[in-house]
């Protein structure tokens, strides 16, 4: 079984369709299909009690320069330079669970996370809150361009010497299993880490880390020292 067909039938089977409609719609034997989820089951428990995925968002200037490339774009948010926020929403019946994700693509990687289970109303606020925060429409994107983002951002601020919000590892359950293959993003602006320093950052502690791992000269920043 090739690594699409994987993840083709983790994606049936999120949308809830049985192994035997799986193999209907993929033109596969049944037997496989099953053997395949059960083996998949036994690797990752955790995604045994996922409910089935709903969508991924995220606000429009974020999908232009992180999944289009386009460096004119994500600059301008009214929260600060280099920041996006990205929302998992997984549905059973009338229950919603979140998962948001503050991304930082300019250096910090997972700067914030937010677990959240609510009715369609709480869940429809919330949307209207984030766009209101970043002043622009929110767009769906797929799981896989979901976990590009937050997983190759995290990647990306482990090589700066930075690790993910300390909630990190239970939220990003909501992604499921991290897939192979994912797509590339450039992260940092212009080439190079920038840091835009939050109300809440130990501004010293990040600045001198940037020091140790990649040396002066080799990042900018804005904060007030």
């Amino acid at each position: 079984m090739t690594p699409e067909q994987t993840q083709e039938i983790i994606q049936w089977r999120d949308k809830k369709l049985s192994p035997k409609e799986i193999a209907r719609q993929m033109g596969l034997r049944p037997a496989e299909v099953t053997a395949f989820l059960r083996d998949y089951a036994e690797q990752n428990p955790t995604a045994k009690t996922l409910m089935p995925l709903l969508g991924c968002f995220i606000n429009n200037s974020a999908v232009e320069r992180l999944l289009k490339g386009d460096d004119r774009q994500g600059s301008d948010s009214s929260t600060g330079g280099g920041l996006s926020e990205l929302l998992v929403v997984r549905k059973e019946s009338f229950r919603y669970e979140v998962s948001a994700f503050l991304v930082d693509y300019w250096c910090l990687g997972v700067k914030n996370v937010l677990f959240k289970k609510c009715d369609e109303r709480k869940y429809e606020l919330m949307l209207e809150k984030v766009e209101e925060t970043f002043g622009e429409p929110f767009k769906e994107i797929s799981i896989e361009q979901a976990q590009a983002i937050v997983f190759g951002a995290v990647d990306y601020a482990a090589t700066l010497g930075l690790q993910p919000h300390a909630d990190f590892e239970k939220a990003k359950q909501s992604l499921g299993v991290r897939l192979d293959n994912l797509q590339a993003i450039q992260f940092g602006k212009d080439g190079k880490p920038f840091y835009f320093c939050g109300p809440h950052d130990n501004q010293m502690k990040i600045i001198q880390t940037l020091k140790e791992h990649v040396g002066d000269g080799n990042f900018d920043y804005a904060a007030k020292l």
